[in-house]
This record gives structure tokens, sequence and C-alpha cells, in this order.
């Protein structure tokens, strides 16, 4: 017998009744022993038996007996009676031999004076199965990934890491971040791990480059750092990934160093070159010659024009930490006003709260070659816009013009397809920007129509 909220003694057939329309299972034990002094009905369905078939057994006779649970079913029993309440999982075994993960929370109770453990069961075969399925995407990637509290402490850490180092997962699950084996090979290292977890339990999403220790000495690797927010916005876990660029960066070292040669001796012999089509014009008066002279000149120039581009850009992509919050609407002003000409009436159409955090000076650069190409091949009229994404998780700017549209070779080469040398691209303006967009995590998109001129849309993530 028991009573109800409000106090009121239950009769025996009302309780039964309560008792058997619960929707998890339920076992009453004795408070020293796993024995089953009564089972609802949800209990029984979910074993295989009838309720008079448990009665008598104990939970010890309904266990798998492949699994070997870190406590018995008596010792569980004896933790509920001295602390009141525990929950953990359990692995049951059904009456045709089926087994299944569930979930047990027992609870010191007591009934007519007398102390009981109350055991509350669910079935958790489910969410078993999407937690491993989960387990094998997340120790199946490349990178390496984790999960941390916000104070840093391991929570998770997928087999990718663990094996670059040669670890086990208890060498890491508990620790600060900061003091796990990767980051202890160099001080600057270990602080700036701990400084990067702080700054993203701050909400900062945090990235850059970071030498690491393995088993087989270190690598450099892609390092950043995620926020993971509830429904009100709070922080509540971190999310570090990591992906090694070790052969990355020495292949894109290789490529600067010759990239800087290549420039240095262009630009030499540009020089020469400038040098030698002055003296033919001082020293002839053939109109023919100096008009020769004078178109050699001028591809001279425009290929100079094009590897300081090229270095320009070198140098913003390789500047590391310089984002900030960008007014959007004011850069598309300023670039408006700058390549203002006669020929040509630019508009800007900018909401006045549009900002993204992002790199300035590659941002500007990227736009500045979309205006730039605008103005020298578009028609009478150009327009630059700006507004949020339609998802809100970044800025779209767009430059349209009135012109004849991009040649179909150039937009081969801008899309990645191999130019043939009849179809090519006659400049890097547009390359340069398609790059750029790419450093800058975003993506361009480039629509030409001879009637209705060109669209190019560039879409800049934001993430402060």
């Amino acid at each position: 017998m028991t009573a109800n909220e409000n106090g009121e003694r239950l009769a025996p057939g009302d309780y039964r009744t309560i008792f058997d329309t619960l929707s998890e299972g339920i076992f009453l034990h004795p408070p020293d022993s796993d024995e089953i002094l009564e089972a609802n009905a949800r209990r029984a369905e979910m074993l295989g038996y009838t309720r008079e078939e448990l009665l008598g057994h104990r939970v010890s006779d309904l266990t798998d007996d492949d699994w070997e649970p870190p406590y018995s079913a008596e010792e569980r029993i004896e933790q509920a009676r001295k602390q009141g309440q525990i929950t953990f999982e359990w692995r049951d075994r059904r009456k045709d031999g089926s087994t299944f993960w569930s979930e047990v929370n027992l609870t010191l109770v007591t009934l007519d004076g007398d102390d009981y453990v109350l055991a509350s069961v669910r079935d958790i075969s489910e969410r078993k199965r999407r937690e491993r399925r989960a387990r094998a995407v997340f120790d199946q990637t490349y990178q390496f990934t984790g999960l941390l509290e916000t104070d840093g402490t391991v929570v998770e850490a997928n087999e990718t890491a663990l094996a670059f180092g040669n670890l086990d997962r208890d060498d890491v699950i508990g620790k600060p971040l900061w003091e796990c084996y990767w980051f202890q090979h160099d001080e600057a290292v270990t602080r700036r791990v701990e400084e990067s977890v702080r700054r993203a339990a701050d909400g900062e999403f945090v990235r850059h480059n970071l030498e690491i220790r393995g088993s087989d000495g270190t690598e450099i690797i892609d390092f950043s750092i995620g926020p993971v927010r509830d429904e009100r916005g709070e922080v509540t876990l971190l999310v570090p990934e990591g992906r090694v660029i070790t052969d990355l960066l020495e292949h894109q070292r290789r490529i600067d160093v010759y990239n800087r040669v290549m420039r240095h001796n262009l630009r030499n012999k540009l020089t020469v070159i400038d040098g030698m089509t002055r003296e033919i014009e001082q020293s002839t008066d053939d109109d023919r010659i100096t008009t020769l002279a004078d178109t050699a000149r001028s591809a001279s120039n425009r290929i100079d024009d094009i590897v300081e581009q090229i270095r320009e850009f070198d140098h913003l992509r390789q500047q590391e930490g310089v984002t900030e919050r960008v007014d959007v609407a004011e850069l598309i002003r300023d670039l408006a006003d700058e390549y203002a000409t006669d020929g040509a009436t630019i508009r800007t159409d900018g909401d006045p709260d549009v900002t993204v955090y992002t790199n300035r000076a590659l941002l500007r650069l990227v736009l500045s070659q979309l205006v730039e190409n605008a103005v020298e091949h578009g028609g009478s009229t150009i327009r630059l816009t700006a507004a949020r994404t339609a998802r809100d998780d970044g800025v779209e700017l767009a430059v349209h013009d009135d012109g004849p549209g991009i040649p179909p070779g150039e937009l081969d080469s801008l899309s990645g397809e191999t130019a043939t040398q009849v179809e090519h691209t006659t400049g890097i303006g547009l390359l340069i920007s398609k790059w750029g967009a790419d450093e800058l995590d975003g993506d361009v998109e480039f629509e030409s129509d001879g009637e209705e001129g060109t669209t190019v849309a560039l879409r800049i993530p934001d993430e402060p």
C-alpha cells in the first residue's frame, strides 16, 4: 500500500494500474539484494517474460553472459542504498537470448515503513546504435577531432588524433587540452593552445597553424577550435580540429620561391625591353618602327602590371591574424569613388549596417579586381551591392555591369577547366578575385550574358 501526491492511500488495484501503465520498465528490489520482488508489465515486455516468470529471479540471471559490468547488480543496489540514487547503463538478456542496452536509475524508496530499491529502466538500444554510427564517423575522419568542456578539459578524441601520438583515450580524457602529449614539446605552443581555448570559450572561432608532436616527430597542422552553442546562444562545448599540412606548406614554400624568382627575372627582363624600345623610338624617324616599339612597350607594361598584381596577392595571402570587423557598405563606396570615370557610372546599394569579420586588405583587393574589370570591359553603368546572405552567416557582394559579358574562355579558366591555345584568359584580375575568395573561405560566382551584362557575386563567411 502506498499514497498519491495528496497523501491519500492507494488501494492495491490503483497501485497496480499505475505501476503497469508506466512507459518505463520497473523492478523492485530489497535494499541488499538484486532479487526481483516486483515487476511491471513494461519491464516484462522488454525482457520477453511474463511478470510471474520474473518474480524471484535476480538481475544477474537476466544479464548478458558475454558482458562484464564494472560493478555487479548487487554492488549497484548497495551504491543506491548509500547514495539515495544512481544512474548507469546495463546490458540485459531477453528470454530468447538476444541482448540490448538499457539505462537504469536506482532510487532508494520507503514503502509502508520498509526500505526498497526501485529500478526504473529504459531501452536505449537505438541511442547506442546512433552513438556507434557517430563514433564510426568520428574515428574514421582523417582529421584530428576532439570535444572539450568550456574550460578545455578533453571529453573525446578520435582515433586519428590518438594514433598520431600513439596514445590511449585514458592518456587524454579528463586533461586540459594544452597539457596533452601533442603540445608538450614547446612552451610557446602550450601557451598558444591554452589561449585558443580561452578565446573559443568566449565565443570566438580560432584558427591558425600549429606545430604538434607525434610519435614519429613533429608536424604542422591547420588547427582550429570552434564553440558549440545551445538554444540560448551560450557556449556549452568546444570542438578542436587539426589537419596535417606539413607537406602542403613545403610545397607552397617552393612555389613561393619559384614565384619570387620568376617575378624578379621577369621584371629585370621587362626593364630591359622597356629601355630598348625607348632607345629604338628615339633612334628612328620611321613611324612604323616607332609604332611597333610603342606596342611592344605597352605589352611589356601590361605584363609588369600582372606581375605586380600577383606580388600584391601573395603578400596579402601570406599575412596571418589580420582579420577585423569590416564595414562593407563603406568599402564599396570607397571603391566606387576610386574607380569612377567619365565613361562609366558606378552606383552603390549597400545596407549601412552590413559588416563582416575578415581580412580587409584581401577583400578590398578581390573587389577592386572585379570593379576594375567591370570598368575596363563593362558597359556604361556599374552597380555595387552588399547585403547579408540568405542564411545570415556572412555577406554577399555583387558587381553588375551592362557590358558585352565575359568571353567563354575566361569563364572556363575561372571554373578550373583547362584553357586551350584558343580559349584562355587574357589577364589575371578575375583569377585573383577567384583565388582571393578561396583564401577568404568564400566563393565567387560569375553570370555573364551578352544581352544582360555580367554579374559577379562574392560570398564571404562571417566568423567573429
